[in-house]
């Protein structure tokens, strides 16, 4: 992990100073409950896509044989 900071004044000129930062790793996976993981619903349509082409290229394999 990097954690960075930048500032910019253009030709002028600027004092930029960072008084207080805080860092907090806070991991807690599935949040409808412990040990549940929901997926992104693109995850549902990546998969209704992939099996769709498999079932449509094993049908185009039949018909052509």
């Amino acid at each position: 992990m990097f954690a960075g900071f930048t500032s910019g004044t253009g030709s002028g000129f600027g004092e930029h100073n960072i008084l207080s930062w805080d860092f907090v790793n806070r991991f807690e996976p599935g949040g409808a409950g412990p040990g549940t993981v929901v997926p992104e619903p693109s995850t549902y349509l990546l998969t209704i896509t992939g099996l769709g082409a498999v079932f449509a290229l094993s049908r185009r394999k039949r018909d052509t044989a």
